[in-house]
């Protein structure tokens, strides 16, 4: 009998529709299948521990799948557009009704603590009735999930005919839109996701928001407006490199580097004093086989300040640890801001970055000395804070897994040439005949299979994998820096290689 008690699996179990049980669980005087399935687990002592990790896993492989699909459809150029307009307009109206209202109310009071004049409007009536104060300073938001709401679009098209700059924010875009929307982004949708159900429809919106949310400051005068070499220059990454570029500049760059100053000291200290602080709470047993990971995501993260590997390590294992790495890398940037370090970054907060515009600025412009002793105290801090919690919990860390009940296969040899690795990647991924497309990103091997169930994840891990997601129609298994490496390698044995 299935452990997994999910309306999907148990509907594929018995060859029947999710809608069959939902009518038995009614016909039982139950008000719907989950509270049918919740009386059967209080009735029958039904141990739920490990449904509920799978359930928690699935919710997370959605969310890095929504976050997939929102990359993959950014438009840079359109946000530097949306972000100059927003903030030259005297007056931002947003519309939005259903779950698009809650997520319109959301973005209403980040925009007012910003100084930024902004309604939303979620009723119907008043969505009409509100164009006759509009005028060409105003813009007009519309946030429609679906695109199929008559008051949001009827009151976009309203703004439209009067002259107003008018956006569409939506999941499924056709060009009729073009007649009333000055600009339209496509949200990444919940459609063909393995339990899209469980996520909240606002969420893929709010994450293309937070994304548009940052280079307000970096870009506009939100994040400061100073003079350099007689110029005013609106933005603090703006105005950095103006800075940089003026050989008449004296004293601390500006203000405005608070944005990126706090990143340093955790990802040059911090992260790599907590994989020390993970290696140190392992059974020492495990330590040898697994410090060849902890080494290279440690270095990774000192040298690029890319934190993928050391992150993905914890992160499905525990995601409150992630919350509390959140919360330490925030005071990071609050005690930078503290001491008036003024360092800036093109890419993120590894060596390389602190070099160039630290050291090589002078300390008279950045006091990059600061960094030194507050990435020592932050070392301290998140080596005890990880090693403490990881070891008190127990959590499944690279390393930990044989002593929590993992397969024997999560000991697969990781020695070998790469070719030998990729060879038992491909067998592990169900062989050749599975696998329809490899690729990579920074940190994850992504492959499309035919049948996920044919993918031995334990092997996967086994060869290094911190997390083996399973998303739709493939796998991705977290490798940090040498995904790429077994991508190639295993795109000239197949012969798919570009």
């Amino acid at each position: 009998m299935t452990k997994d008690f999910s309306s999907k699996s148990v509907s594929t179990e018995l060859h029947v529709s999710e809608a069959t049980l939902t009518r038995f669980a009614q016909k039982c005087d139950y008000s719907g299948y989950r509270e049918f399935v919740y009386a059967y687990s209080n009735n029958h002592g039904v141990n739920y521990s490990s449904q509920h990790n799978k359930n928690i896993q699935r919710v997370l492989y959605d969310y890095n799948q929504i976050l997939d699909k929102t990359y993959s459809l950014i438009d840079i150029d359109q946000i530097e557009r949306f972000v100059q307009r927003i903030t030259a307009a005297k007056r931002i109206y947003i519309y939005g009704k259903g779950s698009s209202s809650i997520a319109a109310t959301e973005i209403k009071y980040r925009f007012m603590r910003m100084g930024i004049s902004i309604e939303a409007i979620t009723d119907d009536d008043l969505m009409l009735i509100n164009h006759v104060v509009l005028d060409e300073d105003c813009v007009v938001i519309g946030f429609s999930i679906s695109g199929q709401s008559s008051a949001v679009t009827n009151a976009l098209r309203q703004a439209s005919e009067l002259g107003i700059y008018s956006v569409l924010f939506t999941t499924q875009t056709n060009s009729a839109q073009n007649e009333f929307a000055n600009e339209i982004f496509s949200v990444a949708s919940l459609q063909n996701l393995s339990y899209g159900n469980r996520i909240s429809p606002q969420f893929p919106l709010l994450v293309l928001l937070d994304i548009i949310f940052d280079p307000l400051f970096w870009y506009t005068s939100l994040g400061g407006v100073e003079v350099v070499a007689g110029e005013a220059i609106s933005g603090a990454q703006n105005i950095y490199f103006a800075q940089l570029a003026d050989p008449n500049h004296t004293g601390l760059f500006t203000y405005g580097t608070r944005f990126f100053a706090g990143r340093f000291a955790t990802m040059m200290f911090g992260l790599p004093a907590a994989t020390l602080g993970m290696y140190h709470a392992i059974p020492k047993a495990n330590r040898a086989e697994n410090g060849g990971f902890f080494l290279s995501s440690a270095l990774t993260s000192f040298l690029t300040g890319i934190t993928e590997p050391i992150e993905f390590s914890f992160l499905f294992a525990a995601p409150w640890l992630y919350v509390v790495h959140a919360f330490l890398d925030g005071v990071s940037f609050f005690v930078a801001d503290l001491l008036q370090i003024r360092i800036g970054n093109t890419f993120s907060g590894g060596l390389i970055d602190f070099l160039l515009f630290g050291p090589f600025q002078g300390n008279a412009q950045t006091n990059w000395i600061l960094v030194i002793p507050m990435g020592i105290v932050w070392g301290f801090v998140y080596y005890f804070v990880f090693r403490t919690l990881v070891k008190r919990f127990n959590v499944a860390v690279p390393g930990m897994e044989v002593n929590i009940g993992e397969t024997p296969k999560q000991n697969a040899d990781k020695g070998g040439s790469l070719h030998e690795q990729a060879l038992v990647i491909i067998e592990a991924l169900g062989t050749e005949a599975n696998i329809e497309d490899v690729t990579a990103c920074a940190t994850r091997l992504r492959v499309a299979v035919s049948d996920v169930n044919q993918v031995d994840k334990e092997v996967l891990k086994g060869l290094g994998a911190t997390a083996v997601l399973e998303v739709q129609n493939g796998i991705q298994a977290i490798y940090g820096g040498k995904s790429n490496l077994y991508s190639q390698e295993i795109n000239e044995i197949l012969g798919t290689e570009d």
